[in-house]
């Protein structure tokens, strides 16, 4: 694949990151290897965006585009761990179809796409962010939020939101126990909260 040598050496001196080294990295890296490649693979290639800006354009919502990245993220996480990808396209063009095809099938089934918003109270004035980052509704927003504070915390609410426990966080990471995943958690929820503070806009949206 183009930017990346037979022998190694990477060519891309933007990331270091490109679609030979992710496929590596996911199929036959340690743990903490692979939530890296997703994330370098999702996030430094906006596909958050790309996600929103074609759901939009099919007549879906906002959420619809929150929740249908987390299901794209997960179906390439699958199938590029699985081999599914053979490499006979761009990695950008495989997700892009399996985007489309997604899409498309969940209209073919006739799941609800677009759904009226559930009432609900006025949001307390402090913002469980625990519960915000983890939720489905705003899954691409929140992730790009979790970007501020570092990759290392977005990686934690990656794994997170996928279900994932402290102590699989801990062996994906390189944390040396449940307790210190956790303990890096707090961490970052805090910076999360000092980030929206100092950032009223983040936090309106948010609510």
């Amino acid at each position: 694949m183009a930017g990346y040598s037979s022998t190694g050496k990477n060519t891309n001196p933007s990331t270091g990151w490109d679609d030979e080294r992710i496929i590596t990295a996911l199929q036959h890296g340690g743990a903490q290897e692979r939530g890296a490649a997703m994330a370098q693979l999702f996030y430094n290639r906006d596909w958050p965006g790309r996600v929103r800006a074609f759901v939009l354009k099919q007549g879906g919502t906002v959420e619809d585009a929150e929740d249908h990245l987390q299901d794209v993220l997960v179906a390439t996480d699958r199938a590029l761990r699985r081999g599914y990808f053979k490499g006979d396209s761009q990695l950008d063009t495989y997700i892009h179809r399996i985007m489309e095809q997604s899409w498309y099938n969940k209209k073919r089934k006739k799941k609800p796409i677009l759904t009226a918003p559930a009432e609900r109270a006025e949001p307390p004035a402090d913002l469980d962010i625990e519960q915000l980052l983890l939720s489905r509704e705003k899954v691409g927003q929140l992730m790009e939020l979790a970007g501020q504070v570092g990759d290392r915390c977005k990686l934690i609410y990656y794994f997170r939101s996928l279900g994932d426990s402290f102590a699989e966080i801990a062996e994906k990471m390189g944390f040396s126990s449940a307790a210190l995943a956790k303990k890096e958690r707090y961490r970052c929820t805090k910076r999360l909260e000092a980030f929206l503070e100092a950032n009223p806009a983040w936090k309106k949206l948010l609510q």
